[in-house]
């Protein structure tokens, strides 16, 4: 993962905790655009949606590229 990866994701769970989860679900998007496998995102996006089937489809992303991932199980 590059620096400036790991800094929008950083910005993307500050905006979750602030209560800003749209602001924060448009950084996560931009990154998964690039890297659908960054398991990082998937999670955050887990809990930053509203809906039950779209953070169980983001934790079913999250346990396809790393099944042992204990908080996603």
């Amino acid at each position: 993962m590059t620096d400036a990866s790991e800094y929008r994701l950083e910005q993307a769970y500050e905006l979750i905790r602030s209560g800003q989860p749209d602001e924060a679900i448009a950084i996560l998007q931009s990154i998964l655009q690039l890297d659908d496998s960054n398991v990082d995102a998937w999670w955050l996006v887990a809990n930053a949606v509203t809906e039950p089937e779209e953070a169980r489809a983001a934790l079913k992303k999250v346990l396809e590229y790393q099944p042992d991932h204990a908080q996603a199980q």
